[in-house]
């Protein structure tokens, strides 16, 4: 054993270091769930920061520690509800067995996720504005347009998808499920809205097959 002692601040962190980061945990988790709250209802315009550490009850210098500025913090919501829709949209398609079946139910769930009032006018109203049409587009391909390419390039193999340019034809079917869920969002009457948008997306999918 060595008569060497250990100096502070090496090694393991100790259990106050460890309440720090956890306490810091907590308070980003609150600060993205009330400013998801906030943008989702006003808007990320219709949101100061006066109301955001209001809702948390931080000090503004608080917020800036955690978030540089509401387009960092507004950047984290995006990514937690886009998230959401992603999830959705995975877990539609693996109930089901058929590569067919898994395109039109994750569509569907794409379109019913995406037009949900609490993420509608974060991911596709304020979304492309606050974050800029590159990253926007970025970060829908890594949740929703990945896996749709993907799901279109089996069945075009199986023959089962009609003969298109992949590439092309992915960004058509998801520019027109983001374009139906905004429609949604701006709607008089959500409900319909969303009925008609699902129908509609169907048919444009049911129109890419290719029957025996």
């Amino acid at each position: 054993m060595s008569g060497r002692s250990v100096r502070p601040g090496r090694g393991r962190p100790s259990t106050q270091d460890d309440q720090r980061l956890a306490e810091g945990r907590r308070t980003t988790a609150e600060l993205v769930r009330q400013a998801r709250r906030l943008f989702s209802t006003h808007g990320y315009h219709g949101t100061s920061t006066t109301q955001l550490v209001e809702a948390t009850g931080l000090t503004r210098g608080a917020l800036y520690h955690h978030f540089a500025d509401k387009a960092a913090l507004f950047a984290a919501v995006f990514e937690q509800v886009y998230g959401e829709i992603g999830d959705a949209v995975e877990r539609a398609a693996a109930r089901e067995t058929d590569t067919w079946a898994q395109l039109v139910a994750g569509c569907d769930a794409f379109v019913v996720s995406g037009a949900d009032a609490s993420r509608a006018r974060i991911a596709f109203v304020d979304g492309p504005g606050v974050l800029g049409p590159e990253r926007w587009a970025a970060i829908d391909r890594e949740h929703a347009e990945a896996g749709l390419e993907s799901l279109l390039s089996s069945l075009q193999r199986d023959g089962l998808v009609r003969a298109a340019p992949l590439d092309a034809l992915t960004q058509v079917l998801s520019g027109g499920m983001n374009a139906a869920v905004l429609w949604v969002a701006h709607a008089t009457s959500s409900k319909r809205a969303l009925a008609e948008a699902r129908a509609a997306v169907r048919a444009v999918i049911e129109g890419l097959r290719v029957r025996a």
